[in-house]
């Protein structure tokens, strides 16, 4: 089995304009944070694909090969784009920017963009920066030596910042985070757990797919992420539990509640609980999500913080929102869930959060998961609502609905978990 059968859509799209089209993509969550001629260079090299991705939706159009299930998926996004230009922040730049991300959108939707390319550059990408780990850990504890992949000089100017004040706290005596050329340990985490969550989850995966699976774990478990650590065990387990002998995604409770499985938990819960007291890079990267202390700058001290905020916020904001410049003294980036509604309030929520919740219940296997993860961690993390870490999961889910509309498989009425 190829390792491309994991990923299918768009997969009739080979030129070396497709390929330009999913490496510039699988690239744009890094591109972001550096200068670029437009904004910054990921909105660059997104203006750059628009041609190929015109000429492929309008012959989609033309011929009516268009997969409705795929199109219908992505609309609340869209509708969450333009009511944030509707309610707030209209201008003409503001405008194109959505008109644009839309108009993306809407390709990924049609299969104009071949994601088993996307799928296979981002994997590489992501092993690359594992091997950028390795190299740091064994540069720093071996050579005494710290080594840094990121060009900072080309960074724009609010990144330059955040890396130098991620260094100040590296300088003061907490514990190194190496991040290969990822900006920090969240952005590694973020771009890889989907890219484990299928090579792990799918039933079409092969034995390359578990050793990439492996391989990424190990580097986002060296980068020492709470978030990074906690899903990818979470993934593990799934695989083991559920996942390692099925042939389709209906799950008989009958297979997943045995004793080899139950010993499976004890003996993994064991190992946790271990290595959280003898293993200090792990018992220190636990105690970051779950931190007592409300100005820390780890997970629990943010979400703390962010929800005393949320607590006061009254009257029309509740539903539509209001402008963040208050929010600038707090100091760091707010959890995704949270900024989405203090700005844009309980509509924003809804549309936002539409995408992801419809694909618990028409989602199957690692797509189901995907979504419930990005769900979860959108409670922690900035970046799940940030464009372009976003519109890099609607690429791997866009294959999800794709595959959900052709693949099928019938599940007994009585014992089958259908949203496995």
């Amino acid at each position: 089995m190829e390792e491309q059968d994991l990923i299918i859509y768009g997969s009739e799209n080979r030129s070396l304009g497709d390929k330009f089209c999913a490496l510039a993509l699988a690239l744009a969550p890094l591109l972001q944070h550096y200068k670029g001629l437009v904004q910054n260079a990921g909105f660059t090299i997104l203006l750059l694909i628009t041609p190929v991705l015109l000429l492929h939706t309008y012959k989609k159009l033309h011929v009516g090969v268009v997969d409705r299930r795929s199109f219908i998926a992505i609309i609340p996004l869209i509708i969450f784009y333009f009511y944030t230009i509707i309610i707030r922040d209209f201008n003409f730049m503001r405008l194109g920017y959505v008109l644009l991300l839309s108009w993306i959108f809407i390709c990924v939707s049609n299969g104009s963009v071949n994601i088993s390319y996307f799928f296979k550059y981002a994997t590489k990408i992501a092993v690359l920066a594992t091997v950028a780990i390795i190299i740091q850990y064994i540069a720093h504890y071996l050579v005494g030596r710290t080594i840094d992949f990121r060009p900072l000089s080309l960074l724009v100017s609010q990144d330059v910042i955040w890396v130098r004040t991620a260094e100040n706290y590296g300088a003061a005596g907490f514990m190194y985070r190496p991040s290969g050329f990822f900006l920090e340990p969240s952005h590694f985490f973020l771009y890889s757990f989907p890219i484990i969550c299928i090579s792990l989850l799918s039933v079409k995966r092969n034995r390359n797919n578990i050793r990439t699976a492996l391989f990424l774990s190990l580097g986002l478990l060296l980068t020492t992420s709470g978030m990074g650590i906690a899903v990818v065990l979470g993934l593990w387990m799934l695989y083991y539990l559920i996942y390692r002998k099925l042939s389709n995604y209906n799950v008989r409770i009958g297979k997943v509640i045995n004793v080899n499985n139950v010993a499976l938990v004890i003996v993994f819960i064991i190992i946790v609980f271990v290595a959280y007291l003898w293993i200090p890079f792990f018992h220190n990267s636990i105690q970051r999500v779950f931190t007592e202390d409300e100005t820390s700058n780890a997970i629990e001290g943010r979400v703390r913080l962010v929800s005393d905020y949320v607590r006061g916020i009254s009257g029309k904001a509740v539903w539509v929102g209001t402008p963040m410049n208050e929010l600038d003294d707090l100091g760091f980036n707010i959890p995704g869930l949270f900024a989405t509604y203090i700005k844009w309030g309980i509509f924003g929520l809804i549309f936002s959060y539409w995408f992801y919740i419809q694909g618990l219940f028409k989602l199957k296997g690692p797509y189901f998961w995907l979504s419930f993860i990005i769900i979860i961690i959108s409670y922690f993390t900035a970046h799940t609502h940030g464009t372009f870490y976003m519109l890099y999961f609607v690429l791997f889910l866009m294959n999800g609905y794709y595959e959900s509309s052709w693949y099928r498989v019938a599940a007994p009425r009585s014992s089958a978990i259908g949203f496995c």
